[in-house]
């Protein structure tokens, strides 16, 4: 079996190589706006210059350096031997067709080493070294000391070398992707972000509510050196097809909140304005940001952006943004804006965990706080899309295909940098596994939420105090209300749900309904309201799980006892939700902060 594996992996490596072979020639053409590095940006160059200076080759180098440069002018031991003083030896002095930022940020770096505010000491470092190379023999033995500078820049590999660095790195990025999956996609993330839904519409004191909360990330540090096993200018083209994608938030939280309207009202309030809202707040100028999902996209273009330049030194133009196509509010349109919704955040997350995966340091950290509000996202449409329509994982999975392919076509052909991924063989691939391992964990999630949870989550009236808005005419007035009634009826009937689910979905909710006042009496005296099961996949859950599967009533009927265990495992994966990490740390935070204050 070993030997066929092996053959199997041989096979696969050798039909991949001659894929990327085949795809390689239209890579050969460079992107329309990502040409190169523009070492002419000053904080590009003090970038590079810093990760220099931690580079193990630059460290080894300074080994030699010292040894070699001798000189009585030359008192500075710190100096001889810090990558500081390589790094200005070897731009200033040795690699005279260099770019000159470069030699001017190791500059600033080797004053700022020594302390040298007047530049005293580096005039004197500039006339020992002067002098030290016109001596032949000593700037030969400089020059080979400081060879693999030439190659250690982030333009140095070729086109082709980092395609061959991608290709061997392919099983490490692929072990990194499922792992960043595994953890981001988790039941107890997928708990937080969904209840973050209900929170923003009854918590919304809790800030962490109205907009994901981000840790400060120093973009500052961010260079072309965190990306890994690809080429920094690739990465830096896929950022921006994201960029200009992730640019009209206004357009699509605009639609969403007319889409949403009458289908799902309060997932309309949680990513935009109705048409009198809106109107409203452009007349006035009126913040037109404040749904959650709109705040928390609203900042991703800029962060692209930011990334963008630090990587490349080059700030992207953002001329041409994606046209968001109009959205009514009847029950058809709606229902795909729900699936475009839902593709989208499937895409966007699956493509930021690949970006994630090619990066380190601060650059990791910024992509991935971008990653986790799609992730957020895709849980509250995803969690909205079984409410409505139930569980259905193939034609659900069916439409968001459809509508990943049609965006693809579209994007490949109207972004920028829309070809980027026609040109990227292996990232192409690895966004592909990516899509896999997302919908693995994201299809596993939803089937753990119960209808009732979703009910409360989703139909509880919100406390959000009503926008501004301008006054509907009587007759528009009427309809809006009609239709509200209408999308209310279908939604407590579940009438958009598959007839083979239907049935038993409302028996089920009936059942808990009409023995409501028994079930949380049994709850609360023989599950001890659950306390302790927390944690989803915890021995606690299992315990009760265990309990709830074996629990019998003599009065009820085989249907009833099937009902009722039902409902208790429903009741308890809510519990779960309700007390999910983020409440169970601002519980653990607020009793600290009682501790401390109590006398």
């Amino acid at each position: 079996m070993g030997k066929g594996v092996r053959k199997i992996s041989f096979q696969f490596w050798i039909i991949l190589l001659i894929a990327v072979v085949i795809c390689f020639e239209p890579m050969r053409s460079t992107y329309a706006a990502i040409k190169g590095f523009n070492y002419e940006n000053e904080n590009l160059c003090r970038s590079i210059v810093l990760a220099l200076q931690k580079s193990r080759k630059v460290e080894k180098a300074s080994e030699k350096i010292s040894k070699l440069v001798v000189d009585p002018a030359l008192t500075f031991d710190q100096v001889t031997e810090a990558p500081a003083f390589s790094i200005y030896l070897y731009y200033k002095f040795i690699a005279k067709d260099a770019p000159p930022g470069l030699a001017k940020a190791a500059r600033e770096k080797l004053a700022e080493a020594l302390g040298d505010k007047t530049g005293e000491q580096l005039e004197k470092i500039d006339a020992a070294m002067t002098k030290v190379l016109n001596d032949p023999d000593a700037r030969e033995d400089l020059e080979n000391a400081t060879k693999a500078f030439t190659k250690i820049l982030p333009d140095a590999p070729s086109q082709m070398k980092y395609l061959f660095q991608q290709i061997i790195a392919l099983p490490r990025t692929l072990y990194k992707i499922h792992k960043i999956v595994k953890e981001s996609y988790s039941t107890q993330v997928f708990d937080e972000n969904v209840y973050a839904f209900w929170g923003f519409h009854h918590l919304f004191k809790d800030k962490h509510f109205t907009m994901r909360t981000w840790k400060p990330t120093p973009v500052k540090n961010i260079n072309p050196y965190q990306v890994v096993d690809m080429s920094p200018l690739d990465l830096a083209a896929v950022m921006k097809v994201a960029m200009e994608i992730e640019d009209p938030i206004a357009g699509y939280s605009a639609e969403s909140g007319r889409g949403f309207r009458f289908l799902l009202p309060t997932l309309g309030r949680f990513m935009g304005k109705n048409e009198e809202q809106r109107n409203y707040a452009k007349e006035h100028r009126i913040a037109w940001c404040e749904s959650p999902w709109c705040r928390e996209e609203d900042r991703h273009a800029d962060g692209f952006e930011s990334m963008i330049e630090k990587i490349t030194g080059t700030k992207p133009s953002r001329a041409n943004p994606t046209v968001v196509s109009p959205v009514t509010s009847d029950e058809n349109a709606a229902l795909q804006h729900l699936y475009s919704r839902e593709s989208t955040e499937w895409n966007a997350s699956s493509v930021y965990v690949v970006m994630a995966a090619h990066a380190e340091g601060e650059l990791k950290q910024f992509v991935m706080k971008l990653m986790q509000d799609e992730i957020k996202h895709l849980g509250v449409v995803g969690a909205a899309d079984i409410y409505l329509l139930g569980h259905r994982p193939w034609n659900r999975l069916l439409q968001l295909i459809k509508k990943a392919l049609s965006e693809f076509s579209e994007h490949k052909d109207a972004r920028t940098e829309g070809q980027a991924f026609t040109k990227m063989p292996i990232m192409l691939f690895e966004v592909f596994i990516t899509h896999i391992f997302t919908e693995y964990y994201t299809r596993k999630y939803l089937a753990t939420l119960p209808l009732e949870g979703l009910i409360e989550i989703y139909e509880t009236p919100s406390e959000q105090p009503e926008l501004a808005a301008f006054k509907p005419t009587p007759e528009r007035q009427a309809e809006i209300d009609r239709e509200l009634q209408i999308g209310t009826e279908k939604r407590a009937r579940l009438a958009r749900w598959i007839e083979g689910q239907r049935p038993k979905a409302l028996a089920q909710l009936e059942f808990a309904k009409k023995r409501n006042a028994e079930i949380e009496g049994l709850i609360d005296v023989g599950f001890n309201h659950f306390r302790g099961a927390e944690i989803p996949g915890s021995e606690d859950e299992r315990g009760y799980l265990a309990l709830i599967n074996s629990f019998e009533i003599s009065s009820f009927s085989s249907d009833e006892t099937a009902l009722l265990r039902e409902t208790l495992r429903g009741r308890l994966r809510f519990y779960q939700i309700k007390n999910n990490r983020h409440i169970l740390a601002r519980r653990e935070k607020e009793k600290s902060q009682a501790s401390a204050q109590a006398p």
